[in-house]
């Protein structure tokens, strides 16, 4: 079985945006992106 790195990372975006609809306040969100942004360049 192979691992598919672009599949994973859609499929934590869409947490991560269910999340954030789910706790829409603007610094929050801009947090959250920040840590999507250094996971993904971290990976």
């Amino acid at each position: 079985m192979s691992w598919n790195p672009d599949l994973s990372i859609v499929s934590v975006l869409l947490v991560f945006w269910s999340f954030i609809l789910e706790q829409s306040t603007v610094s929050q969100v801009n947090h959250i992106l920040k840590s999507v942004q250094f996971i993904i360049s971290g990976a």
